[in-house]
């Protein structure tokens, strides 16, 4: 997703590489934008991979993730046994082995480590643009990625001070991974799995293209200058 992105800011660096002296921090900056573009890239594509192995036919999530959701508080408190548990999911007129839920739940375990990863590591790359004073790249402007930035802020760092969500849930949806939500919506005329209306994280994919797009719009716009 990142790698226009990131050729465009090869482009802006070069253009005031030479300008800067060899001591200006801005120079190790601009190469922590460059790293952490290409981070991003590498965690989406755990994800993506993590996402397919959590559930590799997509057109059954939908079935699964309403029973998951019905199912696992019972689960948990006794109501049902395992076998009526694994019994349960639409995917399928056969039951998912035991071995099989334990390699969905690590591929989940290793979505909701990734994702958060990819929001802190957003955030810094956010953080570096935004540098003002003797840190401020020129022309730039500021990159709110607003998306990015509630999700890191009040739902991972400082969820007791805004959001009051500790929750651990985790949902995949066509937007991406949410996080710290546990409803879904349906939509039944194109097929979508949507983050709840309240949710405030609108799904991963859909807070990192925000920051794409925004990112990729200030640097034309510098280089344009």
């Amino acid at each position: 997703m990142f790698e226009d992105a990131s050729d465009l800011w090869k482009q802006y660096w070069s253009r005031h590489a030479g300008i800067w002296a060899s001591h200006d921090p801005r120079n190790d900056l601009a190469a922590e934008v460059r790293d952490r573009l290409e981070q991003l890239d590498i965690l989406l594509e755990y994800i993506r991979s993590a996402i397919e192995r959590f559930h590799p036919a997509p057109q059954n999530v939908a079935g699964d993730l309403t029973w998951m959701q019905q199912a696992a508080p019972k689960l948990e408190a006794g109501e049902i046994t395992f076998d009526e548990y694994l019994g349960g999911f639409p995917s399928t007129q056969n039951p998912p082995s035991r071995d099989a839920l334990l390699a969905a739940a690590r591929a989940a375990q290793e979505i909701e480590l990734f994702t958060e990863t990819f929001y802190f590591v957003a955030w810094r790359l956010r953080e570096v643009l935004n540098r003002r004073g003797t840190f401020a790249f020129p022309g730039l402007g500021q990159v709110e990625a607003r998306g990015v930035l509630d999700v890191r802020n009040h739902l991972i760092e400082h969820p007791e001070q805004v959001s009051k969500n500790f929750a651990r849930h985790l949902v995949i949806t066509s937007a991406g991974p949410v996080l710290k939500s546990s409803s879904i919506v349906v939509r039944t005329s194109s097929g979508n799995i949507d983050p709840a209306d309240e949710s405030m994280d609108r799904g991963l994919f859909v807070n990192a293209q925000e920051l794409h797009d925004q990112l990729t719009d200030r640097v034309r716009a510098a280089l344009q200058s």
